[in-house]
């Protein structure tokens, strides 16, 4: 073989190589946007629970939805103010 057919095959086989590490950076690139989006929403969801939980274990809002429930009870203003912000903390956390 001549030194031009090695040096045009040395050319291809460059290209190859440029192209294929392309591809490589390509598919990594969509493999770390994957795994982004999955810790976001894991961490989303972490945060759903615990703002859930600590509604749960809150004795004063568990108090202020009895008495909200309650025919024989009426609410206090404390009661609509504690389950108001505690709906807004809701409303906010699922719209971020």
């Amino acid at each position: 073989m001549k030194f031009k057919e090695w040096n045009e095959i040395a050319e291809l086989v460059g290209i190859a190589a440029v192209v294929g590490s392309l591809i490589f950076v390509g598919l990594q690139m969509r493999q770390s946007h994957e795994i982004a989006l999955v810790t976001l929403y894991q961490m989303r969801a972490d945060a759903a629970r615990e703002v859930m939980v600590a509604g749960m274990e809150s004795d004063i809002l568990r108090q202020a939805y009895e008495r909200m429930e309650s025919e024989d009870e009426e609410p206090t203003f404390a009661d609509e103010h504690a389950l108001y912000h505690y709906m807004s903390i809701l409303l906010n956390h699922f719209e971020n």
